[in-house]
């Protein structure tokens, strides 16, 4: 197998060097190296890249984990991480971002190999199940006064529970279920509704700007919980992050 365009992550230059001739040995053509989250921002932005692969402790203030969640906002390329952190906080957060592969460092030329491998497979079937999905139209069924409302999942704003009910705010109406909130949002793409606070539940694609304290989206003022902040930033990025 022949991979041209991996992009390589790594601040070690001698790691870089060595890592690159062993991918070279393995079918895999490195085109660009960086040791930092900017530079190769901007070489993806204006290339075409057919693997990235990542360390996670990198220069500069964004590291591999964070660059990996902008780079998905922005194109569909097949991520593989490398490091040699297995702490729980830094595996949480990688299982968030949702990489193809990931491989914990020191790793031999076979274990590299059979990573890439599989990381491609998995990226190809996933594609192959997103060009599925899309073909189908996301709607929700949701019960209002006798009748069954098929409500685009695009169109829910967010929703907050309210005891043994939840309520559900869309672009066009409210509605009142009989669900609590937890089985309301096991219906939903985790990919795109998130728990904001304990009691909601918002669509991150709607979120116009927020703080370290509420979310606003259009003019309803929704709360987060303490704590999720730096997790938010992450989720939905800086620029809609609100100056005030």
């Amino acid at each position: 197998m022949i991979v041209n365009n991996v992009v390589l992550v790594e601040d070690d230059r001698e790691l870089a060097m060595n890592l690159r001739e062993l991918l070279a040995s393995l079918g895999f053509n490195v085109s660009a190296i960086f040791d930092n989250a900017i530079g190769a921002q901007e070489f993806l932005r204006l290339n075409k890249v057919d693997l990235l692969i990542l360390d996670i402790m990198i220069k500069g203030d964004m590291d591999g984990i964070s660059l990996a969640r902008e780079v998905k906002k922005k194109i569909d390329v097949p991520i593989v991480f490398i490091t040699a952190y297995s702490e729980n906080d830094v595996i949480r957060r990688v299982i968030d971002v949702s990489p193809d592969g990931h491989l914990l460092k020191p790793f031999s030329r076979e274990s590299l190999k059979t990573t890439l491998l599989l990381s491609l497979s998995n990226y190809k079937k996933r594609l192959s199940s997103g060009a599925k999905k899309k073909k189908e139209e996301t709607t929700i069924q949701i019960r209002d006064k006798g009748f069954i409302s098929l409500i685009p999942t695009s169109e829910i704003l967010y929703a907050q529970a309210d005891g043994l009910y939840t309520r559900i705010f869309t672009v066009k109406k409210a509605f009142i279920i009989r669900d609590i909130l937890k089985d309301f949002e096991a219906r939903l793409d985790p990919s795109v509704f998130i728990r904001v606070h304990k009691s909601y539940l918002v669509n991150k694609n709607a979120i116009e700007l927020f703080n370290g304290k509420v979310i606003q989206i259009k003019d309803y003022v929704i709360p987060i919980r303490r704590g999720f902040y730096k997790e938010l930033r992450e989720l939905v990025g800086s620029h809609r992050e609100s100056k005030n």
